[in-house]
Protein backbone atom coordinates (compact mmCIF):
# COMPACT_ATOMS: atom_id res chain seq x y z
CA UNK A 1 0.00 0.00 0.00
CA UNK A 2 1.03 3.15 -0.83
CA UNK A 3 0.15 6.44 1.14
CA UNK A 4 1.76 9.74 -1.43
CA UNK A 5 1.09 12.96 0.07
CA UNK A 6 2.76 16.01 -2.59
CA UNK A 7 4.48 18.94 -1.45
CA UNK A 8 0.80 21.11 -1.05
CA UNK A 9 -0.32 22.50 1.77
CA UNK A 10 -3.92 22.80 2.51
CA UNK A 11 -5.67 26.53 1.98
CA UNK A 12 -7.81 25.89 5.12
CA UNK A 13 -6.27 25.43 8.41
CA UNK A 14 -8.89 26.70 11.04
CA UNK A 15 -9.33 25.26 14.86
CA UNK A 16 -12.48 24.57 16.50
CA UNK A 17 -13.06 22.90 19.86
CA UNK A 18 -14.87 20.08 20.18
CA UNK A 19 -14.46 19.16 23.28
CA UNK A 20 -13.74 20.73 26.52
CA UNK A 21 -14.79 19.43 30.27
CA UNK A 22 -13.65 20.17 33.57
CA UNK A 23 -14.28 17.55 36.71
CA UNK A 24 -13.89 19.41 40.01
CA UNK A 25 -14.03 17.64 43.42
CA UNK A 26 -14.37 20.16 46.42
CA UNK A 27 -13.88 19.53 49.68
CA UNK A 28 -15.23 22.01 52.18
CA UNK A 29 -13.89 22.90 55.78
CA UNK A 30 -15.68 25.02 58.36
CA UNK A 31 -19.62 26.43 58.18
CA UNK A 32 -18.96 28.72 61.30
CA UNK A 33 -20.96 32.35 62.02
CA UNK A 34 -19.16 35.26 62.52
CA UNK A 35 -21.41 36.15 64.89
CA UNK A 36 -22.96 38.40 62.66
CA UNK A 37 -26.87 39.02 63.45
CA UNK A 38 -30.24 39.90 60.85
CA UNK A 39 -29.87 43.07 62.15
CA UNK A 40 -26.44 43.94 61.35
CA UNK A 41 -26.31 42.26 57.92
CA UNK A 42 -30.00 41.33 57.07
CA UNK A 43 -28.66 37.71 57.00
CA UNK A 44 -29.52 35.11 59.70
CA UNK A 45 -26.74 32.95 59.00
CA UNK A 46 -23.73 34.84 57.52
CA UNK A 47 -21.21 32.13 56.79
CA UNK A 48 -17.48 31.77 56.13
CA UNK A 49 -16.56 28.53 54.05
CA UNK A 50 -12.91 27.38 53.04
CA UNK A 51 -12.10 24.60 51.20
CA UNK A 52 -10.04 23.00 48.38
CA UNK A 53 -10.36 21.85 44.96
CA UNK A 54 -8.76 19.34 43.09
CA UNK A 55 -10.02 18.52 39.50
CA UNK A 56 -9.07 17.72 35.88
CA UNK A 57 -10.09 19.06 32.46
CA UNK A 58 -9.69 17.26 28.84
CA UNK A 59 -9.43 19.12 25.75
CA UNK A 60 -9.62 18.59 22.19
CA UNK A 61 -8.90 20.23 18.76
CA UNK A 62 -9.41 18.91 15.65
CA UNK A 63 -7.38 20.73 12.32
CA UNK A 64 -10.56 20.30 9.89
CA UNK A 65 -8.41 19.78 6.75
CA UNK A 66 -6.27 16.77 8.27
CA UNK A 67 -9.03 15.58 10.53
CA UNK A 68 -6.66 15.29 13.50
CA UNK A 69 -7.44 15.34 16.63
CA UNK A 70 -5.26 16.84 19.57
CA UNK A 71 -5.99 16.06 23.29
CA UNK A 72 -4.81 18.09 26.24
CA UNK A 73 -5.37 17.10 29.75
CA UNK A 74 -4.55 18.84 32.60
CA UNK A 75 -4.55 18.52 36.70
CA UNK A 76 -6.41 21.37 38.85
CA UNK A 77 -5.16 22.05 42.56
CA UNK A 78 -6.19 24.93 44.86
CA UNK A 79 -8.13 26.50 47.39
CA UNK A 80 -11.45 28.70 47.76
CA UNK A 81 -13.27 31.02 50.35
CA UNK A 82 -16.94 31.95 49.98
CA UNK A 83 -18.75 34.65 52.41
CA UNK A 84 -22.59 34.62 52.44
CA UNK A 85 -22.94 38.33 52.44
CA UNK A 86 -26.72 38.93 51.84
CA UNK A 87 -29.32 35.95 51.21
CA UNK A 88 -28.85 36.50 47.27
CA UNK A 89 -25.13 37.60 47.56
CA UNK A 90 -22.30 35.13 48.06
CA UNK A 91 -18.85 36.60 47.73
CA UNK A 92 -15.97 33.64 46.67
CA UNK A 93 -12.23 33.93 45.76
CA UNK A 94 -10.08 31.08 44.48
CA UNK A 95 -6.97 30.39 43.82
CA UNK A 96 -6.39 27.45 41.48
CA UNK A 97 -2.98 25.84 39.76
CA UNK A 98 -3.06 24.19 36.74
CA UNK A 99 -0.31 21.26 35.10
CA UNK A 100 -0.52 19.90 31.97
CA UNK A 101 -0.30 15.91 32.01
CA UNK A 102 2.27 14.61 30.31
CA UNK A 103 1.96 14.93 26.83
CA UNK A 104 4.76 13.05 24.89
CA UNK A 105 4.22 14.71 21.63
CA UNK A 106 4.84 18.22 23.14
CA UNK A 107 8.36 16.65 24.74
CA UNK A 108 9.10 15.26 20.98
CA UNK A 109 8.41 18.77 19.84
CA UNK A 110 10.55 20.64 21.71
CA UNK A 111 13.63 17.99 20.96
CA UNK A 112 13.54 19.10 17.39
CA UNK A 113 13.34 22.74 17.99
CA UNK A 114 16.24 22.36 19.70
CA UNK A 115 18.11 20.48 17.22
CA UNK A 116 16.71 22.77 14.93
CA UNK A 117 18.28 25.88 16.92
CA UNK A 118 21.83 24.24 16.51
CA UNK A 119 21.97 22.88 13.27
CA UNK A 120 22.84 25.65 10.42
CA UNK A 121 20.32 26.31 7.58
CA UNK A 122 23.80 25.50 5.53
CA UNK A 123 24.40 22.14 6.99
CA UNK A 124 21.01 21.09 6.75
CA UNK A 125 20.86 22.20 3.48
CA UNK A 126 23.87 19.98 2.25
CA UNK A 127 22.26 16.99 3.91
CA UNK A 128 19.27 17.49 1.77
CA UNK A 129 17.48 18.08 5.18
CA UNK A 130 13.91 19.07 5.78
CA UNK A 131 12.39 18.49 8.98
CA UNK A 132 8.45 17.36 9.70
CA UNK A 133 6.45 19.35 11.68
CA UNK A 134 4.41 18.27 14.38
CA UNK A 135 0.92 18.65 12.54
CA UNK A 136 2.02 17.14 9.54
CA UNK A 137 3.58 14.38 11.00
CA UNK A 138 0.15 13.41 13.26
CA UNK A 139 -1.72 13.65 9.63
CA UNK A 140 0.62 11.36 8.34
CA UNK A 141 0.14 8.66 10.94
CA UNK A 142 -3.46 9.37 10.70
CA UNK A 143 -3.04 7.65 7.74
CA UNK A 144 -1.91 4.57 8.86
CA UNK A 145 -4.38 1.73 8.69
CA UNK A 146 -5.25 -1.24 11.23
CA UNK A 147 -3.19 -3.74 11.01
CA UNK A 148 -4.52 -7.28 11.91
CA UNK A 149 -1.54 -8.04 13.22
CA UNK A 150 -0.57 -6.63 17.25
CA UNK A 151 3.42 -7.15 16.92
CA UNK A 152 4.43 -4.11 14.32
CA UNK A 153 7.67 -3.48 12.58
CA UNK A 154 8.48 0.50 11.63
CA UNK A 155 11.27 1.35 9.42
CA UNK A 156 12.34 5.49 9.76
CA UNK A 157 14.68 5.88 6.32
CA UNK A 158 15.82 9.47 7.33
CA UNK A 159 14.49 9.91 11.35
CA UNK A 160 16.28 13.21 11.72
CA UNK A 161 15.02 13.76 15.49
CA UNK A 162 12.66 10.76 15.37
CA UNK A 163 9.20 12.90 15.07
CA UNK A 164 7.35 10.63 11.61
CA UNK A 165 8.52 7.14 13.95
CA UNK A 166 6.61 8.51 17.22
CA UNK A 167 4.01 10.17 15.51
CA UNK A 168 3.06 6.84 13.81
CA UNK A 169 4.30 4.52 16.90
CA UNK A 170 1.46 5.98 18.83
CA UNK A 171 -0.32 6.19 16.34
CA UNK A 172 0.03 2.14 16.58
CA UNK A 173 -0.54 2.16 20.26
CA UNK A 174 -4.05 4.14 19.76
CA UNK A 175 -4.61 1.28 17.14
CA UNK A 176 -4.32 -1.55 20.22
CA UNK A 177 -1.17 -2.71 18.63
CA UNK A 178 1.01 -4.38 21.84
CA UNK A 179 4.55 -4.17 20.18
CA UNK A 180 6.15 -1.82 18.00
CA UNK A 181 9.65 -2.57 16.90
CA UNK A 182 11.35 0.38 15.07
CA UNK A 183 14.33 0.61 12.66
CA UNK A 184 15.66 4.06 12.17
CA UNK A 185 18.36 5.24 10.06
CA UNK A 186 19.82 8.67 9.94
CA UNK A 187 23.22 9.98 8.35
CA UNK A 188 23.74 12.83 10.72
CA UNK A 189 25.39 11.70 13.38
CA UNK A 190 24.60 14.88 15.46
CA UNK A 191 21.03 14.65 15.35
CA UNK A 192 21.34 10.99 17.63
CA UNK A 193 21.28 12.45 21.08
CA UNK A 194 17.93 14.02 20.32
CA UNK A 195 16.52 11.29 18.18
CA UNK A 196 17.22 8.66 20.81
CA UNK A 197 15.85 10.88 24.03
CA UNK A 198 12.75 10.98 21.05
CA UNK A 199 12.22 7.75 21.18
CA UNK A 200 12.38 7.45 24.76
CA UNK A 201 9.82 9.22 25.36
CA UNK A 202 8.06 6.91 23.58
CA UNK A 203 8.96 3.86 25.13
CA UNK A 204 8.09 5.34 28.21
CA UNK A 205 4.58 6.31 26.88
CA UNK A 206 3.94 2.28 25.51
CA UNK A 207 5.30 1.11 29.12
CA UNK A 208 2.63 3.23 30.93
CA UNK A 209 0.35 0.97 29.11
CA UNK A 210 1.62 -2.11 29.50
CA UNK A 211 2.74 -1.83 25.79
CA UNK A 212 6.43 -2.56 24.20
CA UNK A 213 8.06 -0.58 22.30
CA UNK A 214 11.75 -1.02 21.18
CA UNK A 215 14.14 0.54 18.44
CA UNK A 216 17.54 0.45 16.58
CA UNK A 217 19.50 3.31 15.32
CA UNK A 218 21.76 3.25 12.63
CA UNK A 219 24.00 6.17 11.69
CA UNK A 220 24.10 4.89 8.34
CA UNK A 221 23.02 6.57 4.47
CA UNK A 222 19.96 4.41 4.18
CA UNK A 223 19.92 4.30 0.09
CA UNK A 224 23.70 3.42 0.10
CA UNK A 225 22.99 0.67 3.00
CA UNK A 226 20.69 -0.65 0.73
CA UNK A 227 18.99 -2.81 3.40
CA UNK A 228 16.58 -4.93 1.03
CA UNK A 229 18.88 -6.54 -0.19
CA UNK A 230 19.23 -8.53 3.22
CA UNK A 231 16.41 -10.69 3.14
CA UNK A 232 15.97 -10.38 6.87
CA UNK A 233 15.08 -6.80 6.21
CA UNK A 234 12.20 -7.28 3.67
CA UNK A 235 9.55 -7.40 6.28
CA UNK A 236 8.23 -4.47 7.76
CA UNK A 237 4.60 -3.15 8.20
CA UNK A 238 5.08 0.83 8.43
CA UNK A 239 7.10 3.15 7.05
CA UNK A 240 6.21 7.10 7.03
CA UNK A 241 9.00 8.99 5.74
CA UNK A 242 9.82 12.86 4.23
CA UNK A 243 12.95 11.68 2.37
CA UNK A 244 15.79 14.16 1.70
CA UNK A 245 14.92 16.19 -1.65
CA UNK A 246 17.68 16.87 -4.24
CA UNK A 247 19.82 15.94 -7.38
CA UNK A 248 23.15 14.54 -7.80
CA UNK A 249 25.67 14.14 -10.73
CA UNK A 250 24.67 10.70 -12.18
CA UNK A 251 28.70 10.57 -13.47
CA UNK A 252 30.01 11.18 -9.93
CA UNK A 253 27.74 11.08 -7.31
CA UNK A 254 27.86 7.75 -5.14
CA UNK A 255 23.89 7.62 -5.84
CA UNK A 256 24.15 7.06 -9.33
CA UNK A 257 22.40 4.04 -10.16
CA UNK A 258 22.13 3.20 -6.00
CA UNK A 259 18.70 1.90 -7.04
CA UNK A 260 19.30 0.63 -11.03
CA UNK A 261 18.37 -2.84 -9.73
CA UNK A 262 14.76 -1.48 -8.67
CA UNK A 263 14.27 1.14 -11.09
CA UNK A 264 15.84 2.84 -14.26
CA UNK A 265 17.43 6.46 -13.78
CA UNK A 266 18.38 8.68 -11.40
CA UNK A 267 15.66 11.79 -10.99
CA UNK A 268 16.49 13.07 -7.64
CA UNK A 269 17.28 11.13 -4.26
CA UNK A 270 14.17 10.84 -2.96
CA UNK A 271 12.58 8.88 -5.72
CA UNK A 272 15.69 6.22 -4.69
CA UNK A 273 14.52 6.58 -0.48
CA UNK A 274 10.84 5.66 -2.02
CA UNK A 275 12.32 2.71 -3.99
CA UNK A 276 14.52 1.28 -0.90
CA UNK A 277 11.84 1.55 1.17
CA UNK A 278 9.15 0.29 -0.89
CA UNK A 279 11.24 -2.97 -1.79
CA UNK A 280 11.91 -3.00 2.22
CA UNK A 281 8.27 -3.28 2.81
CA UNK A 282 6.22 -6.96 3.76
CA UNK A 283 2.95 -7.33 1.22
CA UNK A 284 0.29 -5.78 2.92
CA UNK A 285 2.38 -3.31 4.36
CA UNK A 286 1.85 0.55 4.26
CA UNK A 287 4.43 3.35 3.22
CA UNK A 288 3.33 7.28 3.73
CA UNK A 289 5.62 9.38 2.30
CA UNK A 290 5.80 13.12 1.84
CA UNK A 291 6.61 13.88 -1.82
CA UNK A 292 7.01 16.54 -4.56
CA UNK A 293 4.95 16.59 -7.51
CA UNK A 294 7.59 16.04 -9.79
CA UNK A 295 7.30 11.96 -9.52
CA UNK A 296 4.20 11.85 -11.25
CA UNK A 297 4.89 12.66 -14.61
CA UNK A 298 7.93 13.28 -16.88
CA UNK A 299 10.17 11.42 -18.54
CA UNK A 300 13.01 11.43 -15.52
CA UNK A 301 10.34 10.10 -13.15
CA UNK A 302 9.07 7.13 -15.49
CA UNK A 303 11.32 4.37 -14.14
CA UNK A 304 10.64 4.99 -10.91
CA UNK A 305 6.94 5.31 -10.78
CA UNK A 306 6.58 2.05 -13.02
CA UNK A 307 8.43 0.32 -10.14
CA UNK A 308 6.39 1.90 -7.31
CA UNK A 309 3.13 1.03 -9.44
CA UNK A 310 4.18 -2.32 -9.94
CA UNK A 311 5.15 -3.05 -6.40
CA UNK A 312 1.87 -1.20 -4.53
CA UNK A 313 -0.97 -0.68 -4.94
CA UNK A 314 -2.03 3.96 -4.62
CA UNK A 315 -4.35 4.34 -1.90
CA UNK A 316 -4.60 7.94 -1.36
CA UNK A 317 -2.91 11.23 -2.14
CA UNK A 318 -3.22 13.92 -0.11
CA UNK A 319 -2.60 17.24 -1.94
CA UNK A 320 -1.73 20.40 0.27
CA UNK A 321 -1.62 23.71 -1.22
CA UNK A 322 0.46 26.58 -0.37
CA UNK A 323 4.03 24.76 0.13
CA UNK A 324 5.78 28.01 1.08
CA UNK A 325 3.27 27.70 4.59
CA UNK A 326 3.96 24.43 5.76
CA UNK A 327 6.96 23.27 4.42
CA UNK A 328 9.23 26.73 4.65
CA UNK A 329 11.84 25.52 7.45
CA UNK A 330 13.47 28.33 9.32
CA UNK A 331 16.16 29.43 6.74
CA UNK A 332 13.07 30.18 4.35
CA UNK A 333 13.37 27.26 2.29
CA UNK A 334 10.45 25.94 0.63
CA UNK A 335 10.39 22.02 -0.32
Amino acid sequence: MLNSSYKHIATKMSKRIILFGTIFIMILYGNSAFGQTEQDTGVKDATLRIGAKVGMNSSAFTIDYENVTDTKKGLLVGGFASYKLLDFLTVQGELLYQQSLFEPRDNIVGLQADFLQRKSLDDRKALGQFFTGSVVSEYMASLISKSKWKNISILDAGAGTGILTASAALRCLDLGCTTVHAILYEVDCEALPNLEQTLMIVQKTFARQNRSFSFEIRCENFVLARPDKDPLSRDFDISVINPPYFKYSVTQSPYAKAAADLYHGDPNIYASFMAVVMACMKDGGQMITITPRSFTNGLYFRGCRSYLLTESALDLIHIFKHRNKMFRDKGGRTK
